[in-house]
């Protein structure tokens, strides 16, 4: 186990590497900010008696309620840009009590979510931003928040009920929406769900998701082997197609089928880049059932 010291150089020898960009290559940076985050994550517990970590991680729940309401309240996008605006205009656009919505939002300041520029006023954070400038970012975090957020209340009770189950429509989230659809068939009769759950995970999947890259190093897309007409990527339960899009973007030749759920499908196919027409197809497949001849 190593010592508070120790997790400490550790923390500062990648925060180094970090800021030192111009000499450290873009894999490398995002290797020194996982090293970073997780040395202080252990400093966080091995810098805490037990009871005093219990309870942060006890009290955290506050922090989802603070999350949750500001995802309802649509706090972001009544902030301006570049700006800052005072708690008493904000009240009024949001129809909250300025001095709730003071404290609410003086919380998820702790939290990285907004600012306080100057008393009385608030503006954005980076974060917040986001949340303001990226319809997707609102979408996962609506998502997670209120989609899988009620399903992780109800596990316990699903593994009690279910036991060693696999099926799709015995779950938590079978129990938490009180259906017997899996949660694909039920986005499906839910249309405004399942875009959000889209979005979520159009960001996941898109630049910001580490994985992509990860992806892309993986496997020689581009060798003249693999990057021709004639080499079909069958993407199964891919969404809108960010991935798929994301590697045909990558190749010159390579062709992909992005198989998902009927909603899905015509997002993607009306979110797809004119240019990748032809090289990315949609196809409209539930991936419990067997593919017929995709590729």
């Amino acid at each position: 186990m190593p010592s508070l010291t120790e997790l400490a150089r550790e923390i500062l020898r990648n925060a180094e590497l970090i800021e030192d960009t111009n000499t450290i290559s873009s894999p490398d940076v995002g290797e020194a900010r996982i090293a970073l985050l997780n040395a202080t994550h252990r400093l966080t517990i091995e810098a805490q008696p037990p009871t005093s970590y219990l309870f942060s991680q006890l009290w955290s729940i506050t922090d989802t309620f603070a999350l949750r309401t500001i995802y309802a309240l649509k706090l972001p996008q009544h902030v301006p840009h570049a700006d800052s605006i005072p708690y008493s205009t904000l009240s009024t656009l949001v129809g909250v009590p300025v001095d709730k919505l003071t404290r609410l939002i003086r919380y998820a300041v702790t939290l990285g979510f907004f600012t306080e520029p100057t008393p009385s006023h608030v503006a954005h954070s980076d974060t917040s931003r986001l949340l303001a400038t990226n319809p997707d970012a609102f979408d996962a975090m609506g998502m997670i928040l209120n989609e899988l957020g009620p399903a992780t209340h109800a596990f316990p009770d699903a593994l009690t009920r279910f036991g060693t189950s696999e099926e799709p429509n015995e779950t938590a989230y079978n129990i938490a929406n009180k259906t017997d659809l899996g949660i694909y068939d039920f986005l499906a009769q839910n249309p405004e769900r399942g875009r959000r759950f889209g979005g979520a995970m159009r960001l996941f999947s898109g630049d910001g998701g580490s994985y992509i890259q990860q992806l892309l190093s993986a496997f020689p897309w581009t060798s003249p082997t693999h990057d021709r007409e004639d080499f079909v990527v069958v993407d199964v339960g891919g969404g809108h197609g960010s991935v798929s899009v994301k590697l045909a973007e990558t190749t010159k030749s390579m062709r992909f089928v992005v198989q998902d759920m009927a909603p899905q499908v015509q997002e993607g196919r009306r979110l797809l880049p004119e240019k990748l027409e032809g090289r990315v197809e949609f196809q409209v497949h539930d991936f419990f059932h067997r593919a017929k001849g995709a590729g």
